[in-house]
């Protein structure tokens, strides 16, 4: 313990009479408040004690509170009410947010419906079904027409239908242009996703092993779809095949830009164009260079990388 140089800095403001109710004159009465405290700074060096904002050493800053020797009036800048206070029990949701959760809760109920009737009528429309034996298909396209999924004409009782028709229906109207959009998203990240998935299994220093590979398999969901196809051990070439090459497996990157492609070609065109569309030639081009891909080709060491030939591949698609 030793005695320092002291100094406490005080705060006040100024308080006009007609603060807060317009603005402030010259002529106005102009009181000061101070502040109950205030910041007192210690120092070696009294000199150091007027300047603002050094430190060093023998130097420091605390708050200054000055004690009462009586309760202190409480003080608030909340409002206080002078009425009776209405009371309100609730939670704070608001008014906007609570009418889109209605009407998200009557979308989803109302689209499980439809697809429950749906359901039940392709689990009696195949291409060997004798509609005129199914006695309740006229009851299930009342229902349909009704719920605007089929055209209002099916619903009538004296309407003439066959299976393709029904198909036809059903199809057009549950895979309209925002569900190929959302489709389409879904076939990008997951092309991008097994792109990833691969290049990273290659970028190591040394062929992958088993070990790899079956975790490659794992992540892809692709590991039954392997073992019943090959039903042998794990081996680079079949599953490059299968998750990048394969377009009639569902969670390769064949598939994704087949899928892409079927799209493309659905999408409308301001006007009719007898050449393939910029997206179309990129995904036509994306394309071919799988289907023309050698898995032999792809599979040679090389001494930089550890397969050149696949890793060039996986950056021309990405």
């Amino acid at each position: 313990m030793k005695n320092r140089h002291t100094a406490v800095r005080m705060f006040s403001t100024s308080i006009t009479e007609n603060a807060g109710t317009a603005p402030a004159k010259i002529s106005d009465q102009v009181e000061a408040a101070v502040m109950s405290g205030g910041l007192s700074r210690v120092a070696d060096d009294p000199e150091t004690l007027v300047l603002s904002g050094t430190q060093g050493k023998g130097q420091g800053a605390k708050d200054a509170w000055c004690l009462s020797d009586r309760p202190t009036e409480f003080k608030s800048m909340l409002h206080r009410f002078t009425t009776p206070f209405e009371i309100h029990r609730g939670s704070d949701l608001p008014s906007r947010v609570a009418d889109n959760m209605l009407w998200l809760g009557r979308y989803m109920e109302r689209t499980e419906g439809m697809l429950r009737v749906i359901r039940s009528v392709l689990m009696r429309v195949h291409s060997e079904t004798q509609l005129n034996k199914v006695s309740e298909m006229p009851f299930f396209l009342r229902v349909m027409a009704n719920l605007d999924i089929v055209s209002s004409g099916l619903g009538r009782p004296d309407a003439s239908f066959s299976v393709s028709l029904i198909e036809k229906e059903l199809y057009a109207s549950t895979r309209g242009m925002g569900w190929r959009f959302m489709d389409m998203g879904r076939r990008i990240e997951r092309a991008l996703h097994m792109i990833t998935v691969m290049t990273s299994l290659i970028q190591g220093n040394t062929v992958p092993d088993s070990s790899d590979l079956e975790a490659v398999l794992e992540v892809a969901d692709s590991r039954i779809t392997y073992h019943t196809r090959y039903r042998t051990t794990l081996h680079m070439e079949p599953l490059v095949d299968l998750l990048l090459l394969d377009e009639i497996n569902p969670r390769s990157v064949g598939f994704q830009l087949a899928a892409l492609y079927s799209h493309l070609e659905t999408l409308p065109k301001p006007q009719p164009f007898p050449f393939r569309t910029k997206e179309e030639k990129i995904i036509l081009d994306l394309t071919t260079r799988l289907r023309l891909a050698d898995t032999q080709e792809l599979m040679i060491l090389g001494k930089k990388h550890v397969l050149p030939n696949l890793d060039a591949l996986l950056k021309k698609t990405e």
